[in-house]
């Protein structure tokens, strides 16, 4: 689970990379004169920030309760 959640982590990265590049070449990505494909752009952003965060979390929770009871 940590590893997905890093891995999401990583997609959530690289769509803002993403948008920046499209941002610097003036395809306009953010603000009031965004573009439909802003759409996909902010719900990529949120969707893979929170899933990265939530299961990144679960799985160092995880990981440290294995890692406790394997010590008793």
């Amino acid at each position: 689970m940590l590893r997905v959640g890093l891995i999401f982590i990583g997609l959530c990265l690289g769509t803002v990379a993403l948008a920046s590049i499209l941002d610097y070449s003036h395809a306009v990505v953010f603000g009031p004169c965004a573009g439909p494909g802003a759409l996909v752009i902010y719900g990529t952003l949120l969707l893979t920030a929170s899933l990265g965060t939530m299961l990144t979390l679960l799985g160092a929770a995880l990981w440290l309760v294995r890692k406790i009871r394997q010590s008793h």
